[in-house]
């Protein structure tokens, strides 16, 4: 189906239907002849209880209080512009990152149906432009580009915040683009009122991939004051499905998730939360993850498995004199593929780091300063690139033989931060901070790189009216380099050498003369709520210095006198400066009994590299981002409160976009996707709840437009699936 004509303003009718509705949906809550059940009391039901941590140690009553669709996409409030909350979780049990961002403005998430295929940008930015972190400890580093960094478990999320563009200085170093940060369950979030003991099981299957999800947690307390949370997940499942009916190969896999964390309080003002987690996937996969035709061996399926753990330690003290929070980190993941022939790719990626500080109220100032280091190590596993060599010397014996360094990208970044939030007059709060970053970089070849500099921020809220606010925000970004994509350490070329290429000394390093990428970010909007209406809208613009990218250079070789040309990736340099601009806009309404929210965002970037040629941003940049386009989605969920069920239609529309991409024309094209669902928490049984997902209703065959080369022929990436059934059913004890 082709939806090219379909106007952007489309959004716009669909809202208009959705409030129409809710006239008639207050008309039916009238003649409801039951006593009224408000949505809190069914979510309540629904969802895991949720409580503050000292309420559930001292005994205090929970009230269950519950936020309708929290998804602020430009909230003035600097420390987070996007909440996506517990209740959202709820609605449908999301499995994959792409179902954790789902009609988030502004968010997308390509790469079909495989989980380790999916990458996250947002504003069009690649996440590897971010700062990612879990519970505020980082993850960043990354070990293959064509393949997902971020692996997590969505059912140990109790939220995700994201910044988008201006960040504050708390929210770590080098988020270019912003950051995004996992907030983790705690087992006070889960045990009610006096609760010692509990525990919730979870089982969902999905028609398009035959794919289960198994899930248990168990909570309690071992004193008044020690809680504890061990949870483990099993998500696998076939290849999936297309919407021409066509079975996308090699998406198959197999996800084990174990998770753990210690919630302990001493005495009145001391809190020590330890935490473990463990993830391994494993299945056949194309050897570039995010393909799906055979591009450069993208075809040639290998064994692939995938395995990262984290630990984290946070302590915190508050007193008179000291609001101290420290947090201790580390993480090691690691990627091996496994071709035909024995021979492996991969490498592995480790961070460790902490981070320290206070926070001080004074007078109408909340001040938060400290300090923080974060170190990477990037380490390749690749024995096929010897062989790779050794055949090239086979070959041709003039072929210039290959070093081997096998050493690793070993990256330290120390930063210095404070931050505060200044009620300056009664209508008007400044949040404005910055950082002084010092980066230093030991390549695998023992270059050495250092950089340092300064990240300010401000932030702006002027309230005009108790409903109506204006906010405006800047940042500068400094970072320096860092440690390189583990499996592209040591590269060789031609992949593989092929009888009559000669091989050429492909050493991936960084030019001596590397300049530090920098960001300049601005945004202005507004937002009007009153009564159960609410409007946002965001306007910004990025500016990028000095992108830090693979400088591809053609090389002309001479096979068998024949003129042959290849890439040569033998440096990482800076490529040139990039442009990024858009809007956000929102439209929302909310009561007991229903909740409609309206969205629509754009993004688009340009290139200019160091000889003064712009072009369209496109998918080729990778590590920098994508031109995305316009796109809208609707979110309306409707309570039938005396039934304790819950309706929900959300519908996704992109525009059609186009660019030249190397002298190709780059046709992303349009589509219209509606996913129904619905929950229900029977009466009769107690803590038992049931969700059917109806997503792609009309089997559309579509491509997120932030999959790589989804606007090519033949498309290089992963369709998203075509008509899934969705089945959930969990249980609370």
């Amino acid at each position: 189906m082709n939806y090219k004509n379909v106007p952007s303003t489309l959004l716009g009718a669909l809202a208009i239907y959705g409030f129409a509705g809710v006239a008639i949906a207050e008309q039916l809550q009238a003649t409801e002849q039951s006593q009224p059940i408000t949505v809190e009391a069914v979510e309540a039901v629904e969802s895991i209880a949720t409580v503050e941590p000292n309420a559930a140690q001292k005994g205090e009553a929970n009230t269950n209080s519950v936020i309708l669709d929290e998804v602020q996409v430009y909230a003035p409030a600097i420390e987070s512009d996007v909440l996506i909350s517990q209740q959202q979780f709820n609605k449908k049990s999301p499995s994959t990152l792409a179902e954790i961002f789902d009609n988030t403005p502004g968010v997308g998430v390509g790469g079909g149906e495989l989980p380790m295929a999916q990458k996250i940008f947002i504003r069009g930015m690649d996440d590897i432009m971010l700062n990612v972190m879990v519970d505020g400890a980082s993850r960043n580093g990354e070990i293959f580009h064509h393949q997902s960094r971020i692996a997590i478990n969505p059912d140990i999320l109790k939220a995700v915040e994201v910044n988008a563009g201006v960040s504050s200085a708390l929210n770590g170093p080098g988020g270019l683009g912003g950051n995004v940060n996992f907030v983790t369950k705690s087992p006070y979030d889960l045990l009610a009122t006096e609760q010692k003991f509990g525990g919730t099981a979870k089982v969902g299957y999905d028609s398009t991939n035959d794919g289960l999800q198994t899930n248990l947690n168990v909570f309690g307390t071992i004193t008044d004051s020690v809680g504890y949370l061990f949870s483990i997940t099993n998500n696998s499942a076939d290849s999936y499905e297309n919407g021409k009916g066509e079975s996308t190969k090699y998406t198959d896999f197999n996800q084990l998730d174990l998770y753990g964390k210690i919630d302990a309080f001493i005495g009145e003002s001391q809190n020590l939360i330890l935490s473990v987690n463990k993830l391994t996937d494993n299945g056949k996969r194309n050897e570039r993850t995010q393909f799906d035709i055979d591009y450069r061996g993208a075809g040639t399926p290998v064994d692939q498995e995938f395995s990262t753990s984290a630990m984290t330690a946070n302590y915190s003290i508050e007193t008179d004199i000291l609001n101290l929070e420290a947090t201790l980190h580390s993480s090691d993941s690691e990627l091996k593929m496994t071709r035909a022939d024995d021979s492996t790719l991969g490498g592995t990626n480790k961070t460790i780091g902490f981070d320290v500080r206070n926070a001080m109220d004074v007078q109408d100032h909340l001040i938060v300063g400290g300090f923080d280091l974060n170190s990477n190590t990037s380490t390749p596993l690749n024995d096929a690139y010897t062989q790779w060599a050794q055949q090239a010397q086979l070959n041709d014996p003039s072929a210039v033989n290959i070093p081997q360094s096998m050493k690793s990208d070993e990256a330290l970044v120390i930063g210095l931060y404070v931050q505060d939030k200044w009620q300056a007059l009664e209508s008007l709060v400044l949040d404005f901070g910055t950082r002084l970053d010092f980066y230093s970089l030991n390549d695998n070849l023992e270059n050495e790189h250092k950089v340092s500099g300064f990240s300010p921020n401000l932030s702006a809220v002027y309230s005009v009216t108790n409903n109506f606010d204006v906010f405006a925000s800047g940042a500068h970004v400094v970072r320096g380099v860092g440690a390189k994509e583990a499996l592209l350490i040591d590269y060789p070329g031609p992949t593989p050498p092929i009888p009559g290429f000669t091989a050429i000394n492909f050493t991936n390093v960084y030019v001596e003369d590397i300049e530090a990428e920098k960001t300049n970010t601005f945004e202005i909007g507004s937002s009007f709520v009153i009564e159960n209406y609410s409007i946002k809208i965001n306007v910004f613009q990025t500016e990028i210095q000095n992108f830090v990218g693979y400088l591809g250079r053609e090389l002309a070789v001479d096979a068998n006198g024949d003129s042959t040309t290849t890439w040569l990736y033998n440096t990482n340099d800076n490529i040139g400066d990039a442009s990024m601009s858009g809007f956000e806009l929102s439209v929302g309404y909310k009561n007991e009994t229903i909740s409609i929210q309206a969205n629509v965002s754009d993004s688009a970037g340009t290139i200019t590299n160091e000889a003064g040629e712009e072009r369209v941003l496109n998918d080729g940049d990778f590590g920098l981002g994508t031109t995305v386009g316009m796109s809208s989605n609707l979110a309306v969920d409707y309570y039938i409160n005396s039934m304790y069920l819950t309706l929900g239609l959300n519908t996704k529309h992109a525009q059609e976009e186009s660019y030249d991409m190397d002298g190709t024309e780059i046709v992303k094209e349009a589509y219209l996707v509606h996913d129904l669902y619905l929950s229900w928490n029977p009466k009769k049984v107690e803590n038992l709840n049931l969700k059917l997902n109806i997503d792609n209703v009309t089997n559309e065959y579509y491509f997120d437009h932030t999959t790589y080369h989804s606007g090519t022929t033949p498309n290089y990436g992963l369709a998203e699936a075509g008509l899934n059934v969705g089945l959930t059913a969990s249980y609370k004890f």
